[in-house]
């Protein structure tokens, strides 16, 4: 592609050298770039992009794209424009074809739930006979191959390109999970969207967004973007959460409204809810009729996430028996209220895993588990270093509450101090003595699983689906529901601390 035909409909403020060059690419990561290549300077929070275009010339791109004219370099062209972010997503767009064009794509946003429900969906899709990508945290799926997952939604210029490798698998939609960081720096920007799910929203990253409404901005930019292609968008609403209000408000006119949620008022609701550890039963009901579903997922949350699912699909006009059998088809979310099985198949108290990493995601787990528990609530958990601090007393608090027992623990400290952040979540227990602390995590689950007895539940809560524990700068491997495995077996093969045996 000739870089006049890839600057068609970008905003440009100046451009220095010709643009009869070929393109053979848009990265905005330098590290990534090829000879021929376009790069585009991104600023960061803390790497500015521009401070690496001579080493892009170096490795052979052709044509920068920035904010700021950088010194001549013989051979280069420098396109300026007002804002990188939304050129790189512009331009990845247009040098795949502009691939969402060709696809059905969902998009997944809010605090807590974006992840099973991208499941539901899928399975809702693939039961219905469309081959079904999925961009998510766990992984980035294309038909049966997995990819890593670095971040939740990829930037701009991967994300464009693992759409045009879904077009080309044959994949005929696609769900996505949306995060703020994405909508805020503009990575979802050429996306022609078909359906966006709001799930709920609840106090997360304001490390990044510093306030709540900043938060809540960064959603609604999802709900902006419908309608604006050729597409007929919808929005599929939680009535549950008061934000849906407001999110209909921004929507551009034609875009339809589905709402779910126990509301009276809501289009699909759930009713007749039956709980238990080995899953949920309810009533999903709309426009008059009643269909019986039955979930392994347990959980009121999970409830609401397969209202979301269920919503998103009847308003694409998928059949009730189809996403009866698409929901309950989906076992378990790696890391998302999952159970960890005995090494022998028995047990007298059951372990949980869940990614629950704010105060309101563990609330709700905990308020799912505690009706459920026989015996005692045991807790262990930690919070993220480098991220939302407000959060730590409020998780500390929730704990504090809502578990018989917490253990508080390291999380991924990344560069802080593990026992710096330990003490912030510490504050949230107040005068309650109904904890105490173990850094070493896999040390704290031993002890968690050491003293459970019969009809006790364990939750081992904010890593979930991860596979490492990451401190200054290095990951090591270490997987809750391994550990949790591992430590069962070899408990049920040992002692307790003074001398007691554990027996089934």
């Amino acid at each position: 592609m000739k870089l006049r035909t890839l600057l068609e409909g970008l905003a440009v403020l100046e451009i220095v050298g010709g643009v009869n060059v070929d393109v053979g690419g848009v990265q905005g990561d330098s590290r990534r770039v090829r000879k021929g290549d376009v790069f585009v300077a991104l600023r960061g929070e803390k790497v500015d992009g521009h401070e690496f275009i001579g080493e892009a010339v170096g490795a052979g791109v052709s044509v920068v794209v920035c904010e700021e004219i950088v010194g001549t370099f013989p051979s280069l062209t420098q396109v300026r424009v007002a804002d990188s972010r939304a050129a790189l997503a512009r331009l990845a767009s247009r040098f795949h074809d502009n691939p969402s064009e060709g696809i059905k794509v969902i998009g997944i946003t809010g605090t807590n739930g974006k992840t099973t429900t991208s499941y539901l969906i899928a399975s809702i899709l693939e039961t219905a006979g469309l081959p079904t990508g999925v961009i998510g945290t766990i992984a980035y799926r294309i038909g049966n191959r997995e990819l890593p997952a670095p971040n939740t939604t990829p930037p701009a210029d991967e994300l464009q390109g693992l759409l045009a490798q879904m077009v080309h698998a044959g994949m005929q939609a696609l769900v996505m999970e949306v995060s703020s960081h994405a909508l805020a720096q503009h990575r979802v920007d050429e996306v022609m969207w078909d359906g966006a799910v709001f799930t709920n929203l609840s106090q997360d990253h304001l490390d990044y967004h510093k306030t709540m409404e900043s938060y809540f901005d960064a959603k609604k930019l999802l709900f902006r973007q419908l309608g604006c292609g050729s597409k007929k968008a919808m929005a599929i609403l939680n009535l549950d959460d008061p934000r849906s209000e407001e999110l209909q408000r921004v929507l551009q006119d034609g875009v339809r409204v589905v709402s779910f949620g126990r509301h009276p008022s809501a289009d699909i609701r759930a009713e007749a809810v039956e709980q238990s550890v080995d899953g949920c039963h309810f009533i999903l009901a709309a426009g008059g009729v009643q269909t019986a579903i039955s979930t392994p997922l347990c959980g009121a949350h999970n409830v609401s996430n397969c209202l979301a699912a269920a919503a998103t699909a009847m308003a694409l006009g998928i059949d009730r028996s189809i996403i009866q059998k698409g929901i309950e088809l989906v076992r378990n979310v790696p890391g998302r209220l999952e159970r960890v099985e005995w090494p022998v198949g028995v047990g007298t108290f059951v372990v949980f895993v869940d990614y629950a990493h704010t105060d309101d995601a563990l609330r709700n787990v905990l308020n799912t588990l505690r009706p459920l528990t026989k015996g005692r609530l045991i807790t262990v958990f930690g919070c993220g270093g480098n991220r939302d601090t407000t959060k730590r007393p409020l998780m500390g608090r929730v704990a504090g509450e809502l578990s018989d027992f917490s253990i508080v623990t390291t999380d991924n400290p990344r560069n802080e101090e593990p026992d710096e952040i330990v003490e912030q979540i510490v504050t949230g227990f107040g005068t309650r003595n109904n904890f105490s602390v173990v850094l070493d995590r896999r040390e704290a689950i031993r002890t968690a699983l050491a003293m459970a007895q019969d009809g006790d539940t364990v939750l081992l809560a904010g890593k979930g689906h991860e596979r490492y524990q990451e401190a200054r700068g290095t990951r090591t491997p270490f997987d809750d529901q391994k550990v949790a495995g591992e430590l069962l077996e070899s408990l049920l093969v040992g002692t307790k601390p003074g001398g007691e045996a554990w027996r089934n």
